[in-house]
Order: structure tokens, then sequence, then C-alpha cells
């Protein structure tokens, strides 16, 4: 269940399509390695033009992930970012405000999470996250919220497995990368939403459906550990920039099927994505209406750009002229990964012979 993805399959009938740079791939053999990759391998980036602006701007699909492949932009992402004077990031940075953010996160109905799961589900969320990690402190779940704790359940790896790839001690997902070279740059920094408008988009869901939620992630855990390495999985999406199979694989449609309910799946699904894209796409507006001659950098979740409903659709029946700076991939390129995973060929054309949905997500794989 993709609770912070809702996304949706590309939709270019409105978006201009631009030629690409030449990308470090054998194109004879049309095989690429993953592994190899110091950046990915185009970038997840449209530019913004016309409706009275002077220079061009931005926006940048972000996933919350510390590998060095993701971290380093790809150089198309990175001279954007460098000509830009103004960066804003999905959510606020500085640590007050961070702080208030985690006391969102916390109880204040008088129960703790168990009380409100009651014990025949209390008792399955236990034996689904010991059986991964036996040494999993359970009562860190204990004052959370109980939407909190559906998006803490999926993140649960055995000892040593994190599936963030190449990750260094200390190492910093790609928003927090970005907001401190933006902050060391001196840029003119600023966040689409706050602490109160994220939580506000679970919060509008009663007790009982949150419950659900909870359900749901207690099934995307047994199944992510009937895989192989999910995680990583994604890791290979966003780093190939296959932004068309990471759509299909989040749909709402599988966020239905993991709820057991289509009317909860479309309300989250218009929660999570339609309602803050329009909020986010008016924002962009305001914004680059205030300073039409300088740069701006938006770095949010790449989900929010993606699809009829995304944030570049929006912008474009504002007047503005969005082009993507990456080509779609060549459907028949074989995409080779990680050691543990050899000779994996990333699915592309839902019509292609043998394909199959392999991959579960949650909201903390791609930035809500």
């Amino acid at each position: 269940m993709a609770f912070g993805c809702a996304l949706v399959c590309f939709s270019s009938s409105r978006t201009v399509w631009s030629q690409s740079p030449a990308t470090a791939v054998d194109s004879a053999a049309k095989v690429v390695d993953l592994e190899k990759l110091k950046h990915p391998l185009q970038p997840a980036l449209w530019k913004i033009e016309g409706n009275g602006l002077t220079e061009p701007s931005y926006l940048f699909g972000t996933v919350h992930h510390k590998d060095s492949r993701v971290t380093v932009l790809h150089p198309a992402a990175e001279k954007a970012f460098d000509q830009a004077a103004h960066f804003y990031s999905e959510m606020e940075k500085n640590s007050a405000k961070q702080q208030m953010a985690m006391m969102k996160l916390l109880r204040r109905d008088g129960k703790t999470l168990t009380e409100s799961l009651g014990p025949e589900l209390t008792k399955e969320v236990k034996a689904t996250i010991l059986a991964i990690d036996p040494d999993y402190n359970l009562q860190n779940l204990q004052i959370l919220k109980t939407w909190v704790a559906s998006l803490m359940i999926p993140t649960i790896s055995k000892p040593g497995e994190g599936g963030e790839g190449k990750v260094q001690p200390g190492a910093k997902s790609l928003d927090d990368v970005l907001y401190q070279r933006a902050k060391k740059a001196s840029k003119k920094i600023g966040a689409m939403e706050t602490a109160d408008s994220q939580a506000t988009v679970f919060e509008q869901f009663t007790e009982e459906e949150q419950i659900q939620f909870v359900k749901a992630s207690v099934g995307l855990l047994k199944k992510s550990e009937e895989q192989t390495e999910p995680a990583k999985r994604l890791h290979e999406l966003y780093l190939a920039n296959d932004i068309v199979e990471l759509a299909k694989r989040t749909s709402s449609e599988s966020e239905s099927e993991e709820l057991g309910s289509k009317e909860l799946g479309l309300r989250l699904n218009k929660a999570l994505k339609g309602d803050r894209n329009v909020k986010m796409a008016d924002k962009i507006e305001g914004l680059l209406a205030e300073t039409p001659d300088e740069s701006h950098f938006f770095a949010v979740g790449v989900g929010h750009y993606i699809g009829d409903d995304s944030v570049t659709e929006m912008l474009v029946e504002k007047g503005y002229t969005v082009t993507p700076a990456f080509e779609p991939l060549d459907p028949k390129l074989e995409i080779q990964g990680y050691a543990s995973q050899r000779n994996i060929e990333v699915v592309r054309d839902s019509k292609a012979k043998g394909a199959k949905d392999e991959m579960g997500t949650s909201l903390a794989d791609i930035r809500w």
C-alpha cells in the first residue's frame, strides 16, 4: 500500500517532451548496471517557463533515501539547482519546527496504540514485526497516533537490511542534503507544506479508518518479506528514472486493494495527492508571480509531478510551459542492479509478456 505516493500513470498530452543529453548506457547492448551509477540515469526534473517568467524555474522529484547514487544529483538537476535563487523543500526543515512536528505524531486520546487496535490486531502486529526483527522495541509504537504507526510498520526491516543501497554512516536523505546545500549557498529557503497541513491529511480519517491503515500496513510488511528486497526495487526505479513504472506500482487501485475498500482508497488518494497538489500548484504560481525574474527550485516527492492530477499538469493549465528534462525509457533497456538480485530487468510495459507487480512501497519510501 502506497500511503504516501498516490501515484498515477503519466499523462503527457499537455506536457512538452524535450531531448535529454546522452546517458552512460551501452546503447548497443541496451543494458545499464545501476550498481555502477554515480547518480540517477536521468533527472526527475521539469523546467517551468512562460506565463511572464523571464527566468526558468524547476520542479524536482525526490525520494526520501540516503543512497549516495540518489543524493548525488544528475548533472542536469545539479545545474538547475545551482542557478536557482530560491529553494523550496516539501516540509519545513528548521529544528524548532521539526520538534513541533514530532509532537503532532504523539497520541493525545489517553490511550496506547494497543488499546486502540484491540488484542487481536495487536497480536498480529507484534508477531509480524518480531518475526522480522526480534529485538524491535514495540514500545516505540505505543505513544504514536494510529495513522503514524501505520506508516512506521512497513519500514521495519531485518537488522542490517535497510534497503538503502550505498549508504555511508551518518548519511542524510536526499531532501536533507538539498536543504543543507541550499542553506550553505545562501539561497532563499521555503517549504511547500507545514507539519499541520501534512498531519491534517491523515487526521481527517476516523480512528476506525486509521486502524484499517494499520491492518493494510501489516499485510504490506508480510508481503515485503515474501519478496526480494522491495526497497531496493524502489531504488532501481528511481535510479533509472522509470517514473511510469513507479506510478503503476503505487496506483490508487493498489491502495484500494490493500485497504479492502475502494471508497476508502479513493478518499485516501484524493487527500494524499489531489487536494495537496492543488494547494502546491497554487502556491508555486504565487511564488513565481512574486519574483518572475528569479529561478526557483521546488523539491518535493516525485509522485506530486506525475499524472492528470499532478502539479505539472495543473501548472500547464495555469498557462506555464512545463518541459521534462528527460526522455521516456526504452522498454528494451535491461536494468541490472544489486549483487543480491542478479540480472534484474525492471518491466516498464504493463502489456509485456510476464509483467508482474513485484514491489511494495510505503510512505517512508517516497516522500509524501
